[in-house]
């Protein structure tokens, strides 16, 4: 999927046609040479963070699957489907969440592209966001449920934490550990000192055994 046209060499908008068709991300980078001359330069992106399953699907087919899903979720907040659908789904499912926690008009807007009912819209910016206003990230929770007979496709539940009739109640927060007092620098130095010297004649006393 292309991202945003760059200029390529400050006259086109369009990448070179090879790139395109492998579906490359663009940047522009200038290679000028001193002198003030110099000219633009197009070379692909890495596309790190962006891999997805596939799940067989074309990318309109695997994007509508993704709205229908999310916009069931959100009405039923459990729905069954297989493991690798669930995975995927968790992703939409919690940026979801995460606008309707914002509540603003840009927010309601991009939701609207994604949700098929205005029952699940009203229900995103109003019950969902009510109820975790206090927790951040981590709305969702996927449990492997069986083995689906025919295909033996591995099943799993995806629902909302924190509701009522939930299968699993939701683990309490973990507190951060207590912060310990720093160190005066005088002590600082002598313990790396002190590591230094020790990890040193381990080396020694390793290099005479040999």
């Amino acid at each position: 999927m292309l991202e945003t046209m760059v200029l390529y060499d400050g006259r086109s908008t369009k990448p070179p046609v090879n790139l395109k068709k492998r579906g490359c991300c663009f940047t522009a980078i200038d290679f000028g040479v001193g002198g003030g001359g110099g000219g633009g330069g197009l070379i692909p992106a890495m596309k790190h963070g962006r891999t997805m399953r596939k799940l067989n699907r074309t990318a309109e087919h695997r994007w509508a699957l993704m709205r229908n899903m999310v916009t069931q979720l959100i009405k039923h907040e459990r729905i069954e489907t297989t493991l690798p659908k669930a995975k995927e789904l968790r992703k939409v499912a919690d940026q979801m969440v995460t606008m309707g926690k914002e509540g603003t008009l840009v927010a309601r807007r991009r939701a609207v592209a994604v949700l098929r009912g205005d029952f699940e819209l009203h229900k995103l910016f109003t019950e969902l966001a009510e109820r975790y206003k206090d927790r951040a990230g981590g709305y969702t929770r996927v449990l492997r449920t069986r083995i689906r007979q025919g295909d033996a496709a591995e099943m799993a539940y995806i629902e909302f934490v924190d509701r009522p009739n939930e299968l699993r109640p939701a683990k309490p927060p973990q507190t951060p550990p207590l912060e310990r007092p720093p160190l005066a620098p005088w002590i600082k130095s002598r313990m790396v000192k002190h590591w230094a010297c020790g990890s040193a004649s381990s080396t020694v006393t390793q290099l005479g055994s040999t």
